[in-house]
C-alpha cells in the first residue's frame, strides 16, 4: 500500500492501472476501508481503461487514527 501524507494526516491508498489513463477515485462510505471496494471489481475497471484509486478514510485501516477526538456524532454530521 502506498500513503500520502500532510502534516500530521496520512491516508493509506492503493492503485490499480496506468496513471495515463482516465481516473476513477472509489470513495468508501464513513468508516470504510479501501478493501470495502473488491478488488475484482478495481481490476474490472483497470481492464477497462481505468487508473483506480481506492483509500482508507480517516480513522479506519493505515490511514490516521483521531483517537483523542472521540466517536464523532452522526446525526450532527447529517445536519
Amino acid at each position: 500500500m502506498s500513503t500520502a501524507s500532510v502534516s500530521e494526516l496520512t491516508i493509506e491508498y492503493e492503485t490499480f492501472g496506468d496513471a495515463n489513463c482516465a481516473r476513477v477515485l472509489l470513495i468508501a462510505g464513513l468508516g470504510d476501508q479501501l478493501k470495502g471496494w473488491d478488488e475484482d471489481f478495481c481490476r474490472a475497471l483497470e481492464r477497462g481503461d481505468f487508473y483506480v484509486i481506492r483509500y482508507d478514510n480517516r480513522d479506519v485501516g493505515g490511514s490516521t487514527w483521531f483517537d483523542d477526538a472521540g466517536e464523532p456524532d452522526v446525526v450532527e454530521l447529517q445536519a
